[in-house]
């Protein structure tokens, strides 16, 4: 499941911006945090 917020920043704020990543496993017991957007490589 992706759950999505949306917000207005300015050029200031975006530039500090990190998005709360947090993963969960089949009962939504958080198994992971993270601040920063994995890279995936192309299939």
């Amino acid at each position: 499941m992706i759950i999505a917020t949306f917000a207005v920043y300015n050029e200031i704020e975006l530039a500090k911006f990190e998005p709360d990543l947090v993963y969960v496993d089949a009962k939504n017991r958080i198994t992971r945090t993270s601040r920063k957007i994995p890279v995936q490589a192309a299939a």
